[in-house]
Formats: C-alpha cells, structure tokens, sequence
C-alpha cells in the first residue's frame, strides 16, 4: 500500500507539472489563483498542493466549462459542466464522472433526474421526453431502462407498468389504456405475448390495440 501511495503522488506530480503552466494570476499552490494550462485549459479556483482544490472552474479548449468541487486535480462533489452541444449536468461527481444524484438535460430538451454511476444513468430516475411528452420513471442500468418501470404516453394516456431490458417492455407488465382497456401479461420486446394467466389470452375487456409500440 505505501508504495502504491508513493507511485500514485508521483503519477499526479507528473502530470500536473507536464500540463502547468506559470500561474497567471493569485496563488496556485494553496490559495486561489488563475491558471492556463499547457493544453489550453483554464482554470481559475482554490488550490491546494499545486492543484485544484475546492470550489473551481475549468474552461476547456473544446468549449465544455464545469464550476463546482475538486479534490486533489480531480472533479468530486457538487458540480455543473455545460457542453458545446447543449447539453448540461448538474449534480454529484466522483473521479471526473458523475457519479451519485444529478439532472441531466440534452439541448432536444429530454430530461433525466436521478441515480448516475461512473458517467451513466444506473439506479431510480426520471426520464422525460421533449418532443413527446412521454415520461418514464424506473430503474436504469448503463442508460438503459433495465428493471421495473412505468412509461406514461402523454398523447395517448395509455400506462405500461412492469419490468423492462434495455429499454424494451420486457418481462411481466400491465398497460393500461385511456379508454379503461387492460392488458396484463408477459411482454418481449415491446410486442404482448401472452396473457399471464389464461394461457396466451389477454385480459382485454375489448378489442383494442395498443396504441403505441414504440421503444422510447
């Protein structure tokens, strides 16, 4: 352990001082200061051990800009990073990757709030589609809808409940319709199989279809 200790100061001394350049501005040993760095990036925050620490903001050459915590050179805790693409997150950070509970926002508008694990939506979340209206609330495991769910169809009003695999109505599941129709019974890929009880008939109390098959 102590000599993993030692190799990790001196990984981390090395890279600091290939990136750094001269402070620009303040203290940037364990204070606050500005600072460019020999790839472009600017940061301007506190410091600590000659690198950022505590409450900071990162401008990156490609555009990306995140203002939130550090520890030891490294995004971990609160933070915000604003992509040139439009998107946003806004959460907690662990090791540089959003890691714990966060919101994210993509510049088509769609909208998750929920549980991130290095980087992707992996836990209880809320997905929220722009363009449709159509809102899921469930598991998620590496951004895919994996696990028990309920998927809301806003112009229809037709709710699915039950388990899905990355992002397919699959497993065990009940959709019910505006309109009062019911079916309840074994889902794969988006299509009813069978009924969960009375061996391949629906439960329906109509003929009606489903409305919308659509993977969202």
């Amino acid at each position: 352990m102590k000599i993993l200790s030692i190799l990790t100061i001196l990984l981390i001394s090395q890279f600091s001082g290939a990136l750094m350049a001269d402070c620009t501005e303040g203290d940037c040993a364990n204070g606050y200061g500005a600072n460019t760095y020999n790839r472009g990036n600017e940061y301007v925050g506190e410091w600590k051990n000659h690198l950022p620490h505590g409450q900071g903001t990162m401008t990156y050459t490609t555009g990306d800009k995140y203002v939130g915590e550090w520890k030891n050179g490294i995004r971990t805790g609160q933070g915000t990073m604003t992509y040139t693409n439009g998107n946003k997150y806004v959460g907690e950070w662990k090791d540089a990757e959003a890691d714990g509970l966060g919101t994210k926002t993509w510049a088509s508008g769609d909208k998750y709030v929920g549980d991130f694990v290095r980087g992707k939506r992996t836990g209880l979340g809320i997905y929220t589609w722009a363009k449709s209206g159509n809102k899921y609330v469930g598991q998620f495991v590496n951004n895919q809808r994996t696990g028990k769910g309920t998927l809301t169809f806003a112009k229809t009003g037709d709710i699915y409940e039950g388990e899905f695999v990355n992002n397919q109505r699959t497993g065990e599941g009940i959709i019910t319709f505006a309109s009062g129709t019911v079916r309840e019974g074994i889902w794969l890929n988006n299509e009813f199989v069978r009924d969960k009880n009375k061996n391949n008939q629906s439960v329906q109390k109509n003929n009606s279809k489903p409305s919308n098959n659509r993977a969202y």
